[in-house]
């Protein structure tokens, strides 16, 4: 009797599985589609940080606050990252390196032939901050997460080996749009990146063209 109960027990919960899987993708498919369709639809999206790195043995993670503005065509593509505490500092990411921006204005260039992971980094931030559907599923495996509020959603991206030399898992979570990316790295290092005050607009501010302009000189 007890066999017959069990048998039963384990052919329900193995027609369970599918379906499970199945919602799962579909939730998954429909976070990524909805969110990367509303940040394209706009080629500006910008908005407030917060940063924390935890390095592996140090007590206190280092901590920095500024504002990022992602862009894509039809204006020249890239990432405007601003760091305005505790040091004031900018970085404009773009498809063929990066360009560093000191306090007095100065400009340090780098491209991608001089730093290789310069355009993997920026190309893979750019995923994740767009939630672009092709590029995720080609660099990780994507698993639902139990959202932690309603009207919100949690993804759990396990890298592809190429990556896994690096990282062991992002965690990344929103709503409309991405709010906070957790990355924990193979060498236990780990980055929080909160994202508030967001939002997407078909132009630069004046601000953000005068930091553009100068980094395509």
């Amino acid at each position: 009797m007890k066999k017959i109960v069990m048998v039963g027990v384990i052919a329900a919960f193995a027609s369970f599985l599918p379906n499970t899987f199945a919602n799962q993708a579909e939730k998954i498919n429909q976070v990524l589609t909805n969110v990367s369709e509303r940040m394209v639809s706009q080629p500006v999206f910008r908005g407030d940080f917060w940063q924390s790195k935890q390095i592996n043995g140090m007590r206190k993670p280092l901590e920095s606050r500024g504002t990022f503005t992602l862009v894509s065509a039809p204006l020249p593509e890239g990432i405007l990252w601003q760091i305005t505490q505790p040091i004031e500092l900018r970085y404009w990411l773009h498809p063929k390196g990066m360009i560093e921006f000191s306090p007095a204005g100065q400009r340090v260039a780098r491209s991608i032939s001089d730093v290789p992971a310069l355009g993997q980094v920026s190309q893979l931030f750019t995923s994740l901050l767009r939630l672009n559907p092709q590029d995720l599923t080609k660099k990780f495996q994507v698993t639902w997460r139990q959202p932690l509020a309603p009207e919100t959603w949690r993804l759990l991206l396990t890298p592809q080996p190429e990556l896994a030399r690096y990282i062991r898992s992002v965690l990344i979570a929103g709503d409309q749009y991405i709010q906070t990316i957790q990355v924990d790295e193979v060498n236990q290092d780990k980055l929080t990146l909160r994202f508030i005050n967001v939002e997407t607009s078909m132009a630069l501010s004046n601000e953000e063209s005068k930091w553009l302009l100068s980094g395509a000189k």
